[in-house]
């Protein structure tokens, strides 16, 4: 979400828990592995939009002079 590291440490507890409930995890769980499997396929898919911007652009003629 574009947030800093410093600014999601307060709301780690509710960040967790959230991961929890998605993830349908047991409170002794930890969520490490449930966060990687989550959210990383929703930064790839970030990525992979950002390159496919970049390469459209030029073929669709919306590039700077």
């Amino acid at each position: 979400m574009g947030l800093s590291h410093l600014s999601l440490v307060p709301h780690q507890r509710i960040i967790n828990a959230a991961l929890r409930l998605v993830n349908r995890l047991r409170l002794h769980n930890r969520v490490t592995s449930a966060a990687i499997d989550h959210w990383l396929p929703a930064a790839e898919a970030r990525i992979q939009y950002a390159l496919c911007l970049l390469v459209h652009h030029p073929f669709a003629g919306r590039v700077p002079t």
